[in-house]
């Protein structure tokens, strides 16, 4: 019988009242978007990044939480977003908090009402607490095939 240990780095993000682990390997960089950067077009919103449009994925909307306004970047005009993607397909994920780094154990997960697209799997924390580690690619591209006039609600994230 053969075992399967994987381990990654991973941000550990806040969002509303949940955490989540996204691997480093998916994150190119972590940074402020001042709110009046942003611009709201019937596809969603963007934001310019040195000349680069980036569109704008809030894990608030994806994972139907409430946002925290005071977990904003350093003044309340901002939010705090990680860039993933490659050239061309870059996206800002747009979190409350990043919580800090940290190298975790990746678990499958077997519940069909959590193993969906977007979810890698979950790790537990060193407090005991479980979070899902999100697959940033297939998470976005299901959100975009979704639609933003979509009315699928998945609450079983939750």
């Amino acid at each position: 019988m053969r075992l399967l240990l994987v381990i990654i780095d991973a941000f550990i993000v806040r969002v509303g009242d949940q955490r989540f682990a996204i691997p480093q390997s998916t994150v190119s960089e972590v940074m402020e978007l001042p709110e009046s950067q942003i611009t709201t077009l019937q596809s969603g919103e963007i934001f310019s990044c040195r000349g680069e449009p980036l569109p704008i994925a809030r894990l608030a909307t994806i994972f139907h939480q409430r946002g925290d306004p005071e977990a904003t970047g350093t003044s309340h005009k901002t939010k705090l977003a990680l860039i993933t993607g490659e050239n061309g397909s870059r996206t800002a994920l747009v979190v409350d908090r990043v919580l800090g780094t940290r190298e975790v154990v990746v678990r499958a997960v077997i519940d069909p009402l959590v193993a969906q697209p977007g979810i890698a799997g979950a790790t537990e924390l060193g407090d005991g607490s479980i979070v899902l580690i999100l697959d940033v690619r297939n998470l976005l591209h299901r959100e975009r095939t979704k639609g933003p006039d979509s009315t699928q609600r998945e609450d079983h994230y939750l």
